[in-house]
């Protein structure tokens, strides 16, 4: 006979969703969608900061100024970097990554239009110091974004694949000088590098991306910290306070360092040389670019795949030999324009791709509450050991020549090397693993 003793019902709770964005298995929309935004507005930062190469030798001519003060317009340019990339880590710590990225996008926007009326080097000088705030300001919450949001077995391709946008937008930037500045001049396409970045840039970013989960879990701690005198001053505090950031902070500032004064040496006095010193013509000129910056794109592209597969320092490890042994053949031994091409390819391949890796790294060598502001000043710290060189190598050119000078910058390559044996290895593994936190 059935009983109608009905047996005692279990209350099952409902499964949770994961706790950060960043936690799935499989790859969400909402990821893709924070991939395309920063891709998006790092399309706009490359080409807004490579602009200023792309026409010195043309703006030299106009303003009636010398290799000296060119690399002076870059150390001042380089400067604006150095302060907007750490006010703008601070503002992501303190407001969010959203807003702080949105905020650096219209300095980098709007610097870069009005470029586009400078009347003197003087103004070309303190308007790029503008667009190099928000250029480089904007790097800490883009790539703190991708940190947060997507998952560890995929940060460093996704990383890559932003960075890899400076060479494209560079091409792009390349194919505007070719085929606008022989109809309009140069400062046409700072013009349109200034308006995309206001009216294209901006509203896809504030329409796509949303505050990520970790720093809003940080800033509820903060809030509920705030009785004990604890806040953000006392977060980025422990930058420095504790032992195992003050090192990641030292480890991290090699590879900037080496990349960024071999970046700026190259790119920055390099275009002018072929033509001014190699005689190429602005088509022979824009094409060298153009090749070198395409392969430099792979540097970017295939850093990420590389070390989510092999590892981070690996990974450093091959891209900084390559970058440091290819520069000096370059320009000191390539008897033919070929081996000119080539190695200049694979300098670029060299230099782009360590870029991939400091954004990769630097996020992940930090925790949340401190993530945009350290990655910032670490970035920003080797940016500021480089800041002179633009200037140095321009006075050292007239002495001894563009190829030599800027040969002597590959020597900082054996920054990144000592970093690759001091550091941390992060490949696969969440943030909380990495930082303890």
């Amino acid at each position: 006979m059935p009983s109608n003793v009905s047996s005692p019902q279990v209350n099952t709770p409902a499964p949770s969703g994961p706790k950060f964005e960043s936690e799935t298995e499989r790859i969400t929309p909402y990821q893709w969608k924070v991939l395309s935004a920063v891709i998006f507005a790092y399309i706009f930062d490359g080409l807004d900061s490579m602009l200023f190469s792309l026409t010195l030798a043309m703006m030299m001519k106009e303003f009636a100024i010398g290799k000296d003060i060119a690399g002076l317009i870059v150390t001042i340019f380089l400067g604006g970097q150095i302060v907007g990339g750490m006010l703008v880590g601070f503002i992501g710590d303190w407001l969010g990554r959203k807003g702080s990225l949105i905020f650096a996008i219209f300095m980098y926007s709007i610097g870069t239009l009005c470029c586009s009326f400078a009347p003197s080097w003087g103004w070309m000088a303190f308007f790029r110091a503008i667009t190099g705030f928000g250029a480089v300001g904007a790097q800490a919450p883009m790539s703190s974004l991708i940190a947060e949001t997507w998952p560890a077995k995929h940060r460093s391709k996704c990383a890559s694949l932003m960075m890899g946008m400076w060479g494209i937008s560079a091409c792009i930037g390349a194919l505007f000088v070719w085929f606008l500045v022989p109809h309009w001049g140069w400062r046409s396409v700072y013009l349109i590098g200034g308006i995309g970045g206001l009216f294209l840039a901006i509203p896809y970013v504030w329409l796509t991306v949303k505050e990520t989960d970790r720093f809003k879990e940080v800033a509820e701690q903060r809030r509920k910290e705030k009785a004990e005198g604890r806040g953000l001053l006392s977060d980025i505090g422990d930058l420095f306070k504790v032992p195992q950031w003050r090192k990641n902070w030292l480890i991290g500032l090699a590879a900037p360092f080496a990349q960024l004064t071999t970046l700026w040496a190259f790119l920055t006095l390099v275009p002018a040389y072929v033509m001014l010193e190699k005689g190429y013509s602005v088509g022979q000129g824009m094409t060298w670019f153009l090749i070198t910056n395409a392969v430099g794109s792979f540097g970017f592209l295939l850093w990420g795949p590389y070390a989510d597969w092999r590892g981070r320092k690996p990974a450093f490890l091959l891209w900084a030999l390559i970058a440091g042994i290819s520069m000096p053949l370059a320009l000191l031994w390539a008897p033919t324009q070929t081996w000119f091409m080539i190695l200049s390819s694979t300098t670029i391949f060299g230099i782009y791709g360590t870029y991939s890796g400091i954004m990769t790294y630097l996020p992940e060598l930090f925790p949340t509450k401190m993530r945009s502001t350290a990655t910032g000043l670490t970035n920003q710290t080797g940016r500021l050991l480089s800041a002179l060189a633009p200037w140095l190598i321009g006075v050292l050119s007239q002495n001894i020549g563009t190829g030599r000078a800027v040969s002597w910058t590959a020597l900082c390559w054996v920054a990144v090397l000592l970093a690759v044996v001091f550091g941390p290895e992060t490949k696969g593994k969440s943030l909380e693993e990495i930082t303890g936190k």
